[in-house]
């Protein structure tokens, strides 16, 4: 039996988010797929591992950070906590001149030679100085890019501080992909900056979500009249407390704050903590706030509309993932065309030209039956034949049957 560890830096404990998904979901298809998997989360928070759902027989174990590594990026990491992550690419910047001498690296490389892995999923670049490390031993590893970071940091700052955080982060992303090999991404579009931005070759994988319409049940109806919701009469928008997510959201709440009452609009996730409730002008803005992972799916299944335009960023939105795997009829932007392969407007997603068309999307979908039907069916033939958990995760067997 093959024996894959997975590395990262993100948290994946029960905060849901979308790296968070992609990280479980490959490790649990991995070992359905007879691998022996664990996880292993460099974390100061006490969050690197789930205790709110049942890995599978995955394990999972958080590495505490050294006392030299914990002080030396104290500065930097309050400057990141005060300035809501618009200071963050000082902390990463930091970070990446750390992890040289971090001592959790040197910890985990005896862990790795002492369990016998055959292969290292380092997740995102940030990981490259790991990934110089097994190559020395001669472990073998893929870094699996998650975004283009210094497109990424750059919007989650202001103003000025963008083109700073932009320059900076695009030293440390050339200098880090210059250290690793083997790269592969999740989105076409972050494999094409890439190459145009580095002058480096990544293998395109794609995402690893599980969802499905075949998934949902009537438990999932009831579970969606407990939020007071009713099933196929409601629009969906999902997402995490940071900035690109944010501004998406005033752009919707902004285009349905006229004659918004054909449906219910359920915001999911932690962006709802940064909505002004006092402001919301109709009642059937229903503000859910983070949920368990299988209340998410149970708001997937029975969603009639999702919405996940995407403003700015590469990466791939996990919320326009799962809305195509569940066939939720789903308006989106331009921008998703060059993010994931197989997308076309009116055939298995909406796609508008810019924010302000949103309103009309909308209005068009909720009044059209037929077109909502014809859009979910053809989302689950797209999810079959191209971003479906079971075509994605074959893609990442054959990738490392190729490195081993």
């Amino acid at each position: 039996m093959l024996r894959i560890a997975l590395v990262s830096y993100r948290p994946i404990g029960s905060m849901p988010t979308g790296s968070r998904r992609i990280i479980i979901d490959l490790a649990v298809g991995l070992k359905e797929r007879g691998f022996h998997v664990d996880i292993y989360n460099i974390s100061r928070r006490g969050s690197g591992c789930p205790e709110d759902i049942v890995l599978e027989g995955v394990g999972c174990e958080e590495l505490s950070e050294d006392f030299l590594r914990r002080s030396l990026l104290l500065p930097s990491r309050a400057l990141s906590l005060a300035s809501n992550e618009a200071l963050l690419f000082t902390k990463l910047v930091a970070q990446f001149s750390v992890d040289r001498i971090s001592g959790v690296y040197h910890k985990l490389t005896e862990t790795i030679i002492s369990r016998g892995y055959d292969l290292v999923v380092l997740e995102t670049t940030y990981l490259s100085h790991m990934a110089s490390i097994l190559s020395f031993i001669g472990v073998p590893y893929m870094v699996r890019i998650h975004n283009v970071e210094a497109e990424y940091i750059a919007s989650l700052s202001y103003g000025l501080l963008r083109g700073l955080a932009y320059r900076a982060m695009h030293y440390v992303e050339r200098r880090a992909l210059e250290i690793a090999r083997n790269c592969v991404t999740i989105s076409m579009r972050d494999r094409e900056i890439i190459k145009k931005l580095y002058g480096v070759e990544t293998h395109y994988l794609g995402p690893t979500v599980r969802g499905s319409r075949k998934d949902c049940s009537s438990k999932d109806q009831e579970l969606v009249r407990g939020l007071s919701l009713e099933c196929e009469n409601y629009a969906l928008f999902v997402g995490s407390p940071h900035k690109p997510n944010i501004d998406a959201l005033s752009n919707i709440l902004e285009a349905v704050s006229g004659d918004w009452v054909e449906m219910d609009l359920a915001i999911a996730g932690g962006i709802g903590e940064h909505i002004n409730r006092k402001g919301l002008i109709s009642k059937r803005i229903k503000i859910l706030g983070i949920v368990p992972d299988k209340i998410l799916k149970s708001l997937y299944c029975c969603a009639a509309i999702s919405l996940a335009p995407i403003v700015s960023g590469g990466g791939v939105p996990i919320k326009l993932i799962e809305s195509i795997l569940h066939g939720v009829p789903t308006i989106t932007s331009r921008r998703a065309e060059l993010i994931v392969p197989g997308l076309k407007h009116l055939d298995n997603v909406v796609i508008i030209e810019k924010i302000g068309s949103l309103s009309e999307a909308l209005k068009t979908l909720t009044r059209n039956r037929d077109l909502r039907y014809r859009i979910s069916e053809g989302a689950l033939q797209l999810a079959e034949k191209a971003i479906g958990f079971e075509k994605t995760i074959n893609r990442y067997i054959e990738h490392i049957e190729k490195i081993l």
